[in-house]
């Protein structure tokens, strides 16, 4: 007792008003308050965890919310952590009416505090929140995105299991069945290919990378004739298209150069490119070369 008062004495808190205070605070905690202006009727009424302290009463009563309304949120506490973040989003519920049982109806093991008072001011039902077989910010996100929990059970069952590949399906209206069609491809690839008319059986044939499927249909560049230009690097076909160079003409000019698997070639990709648009600039003609060929085999 004697240290006891000699705290108190050296906090300047009065040994009478000292006793009115809950034996859990010690003498700093009394001097905290007081200086807080929260009298023990306040700070005793308060139902927290011993973890959640002096501080948290101090900061909980100077934003107004009384130990009537803070002890209501107490069961929503014992999941939380940090303390100090948990107490500003009680705060934060309370200043936002948002009522302990509501919040209590969300499901805790997926939701902070925070994320239930965005929920909750989005008027988001726990109900609806609680059937995203995500948490947290995944189902804000999925929320804010308009996708319901039927929709990405719906894509889930389609193999489509991250939240992300289903926003961004459902962005470009893409339903689950159709996204089962391009089987094979990534999320982002689908979208590419599906907003741009290119069918899961097109791209299948093509079977290159979106970008360049996309670009060899707006090429009006079948299939068939994308595999003529197989032995060519994609960006170098979509070169000799728009050039109008013909995989027979490129082929010869590779030949008679005998850069079809040479070191040059390895080193710098383009450059049987480059010949082969310089051959067609100087007007050196098809025919031409297969003569030269021809010779060279005799």
């Amino acid at each position: 007792m004697t240290n006891y008062r000699s705290e108190l004495a050296a906090l300047k808190v009065p040994l009478e008003v000292a006793i009115k205070y809950d034996s859990k605070f010690k003498p700093e905690h009394i001097a905290k308050l007081v200086r807080a202006k929260i009298g023990p009727e306040i700070a005793n009424a308060y139902r927290l965890e011993s973890r959640f302290g002096c501080d948290y009463i101090v900061s909980l009563a100077r934003a107004g919310v009384m130990p009537d309304v803070a002890n209501k949120y107490a069961d929503l506490l014992k999941t939380q952590w940090p303390p100090g973040k948990a107490i500003d989003d009680i705060i934060a519920l309370a200043k936002d009416q948002v009522e302990p049982e509501c919040a209590k109806s969300f499901d805790q093991r997926k939701f902070t505090l925070r994320n239930i008072r965005v929920l909750a001011k989005k008027k988001i039902d726990a109900s609806v929140a609680n059937a995203y077989p995500f948490s947290g910010r995944e189902v804000i996100a999925l929320v804010a995105a308009q996708v319901s929990p039927e929709q990405v059970k719906g894509y889930q069952n389609a193999g489509i299991m991250e939240s992300h590949e289903i926003m961004l399906l459902a962005k470009h209206e893409i339903a689950a069945d159709r996204a089962l069609q391009y089987h094979g491809f990534t999320v982002e690839a689908i979208c590419t290919l599906a907003t741009h008319g290119v069918s899961p059986d097109l791209a299948k044939a093509y079977n290159r990378s979106a970008e360049v499927m996309v670009a060899f249909v707006k090429k009006g560049v079948s299939p068939e004739m994308a595999k003529k230009y197989a032995t060519f690097d994609p960006g170098q076909a979509l070169v000799l298209l728009e050039e109008g160079v013909s995989p027979e003409y490129a082929d010869c000019v590779r030949k008679i150069f005998g850069i079809e698997d040479s070191m040059l070639f390895n080193r710098v990709p383009h450059i049987d490119v480059e010949i082969i648009l310089a051959c067609k600039q100087l007007g050196l003609s098809l025919a031409r070369f297969k003569k030269f060929l021809n010779n060279r085999a005799k």
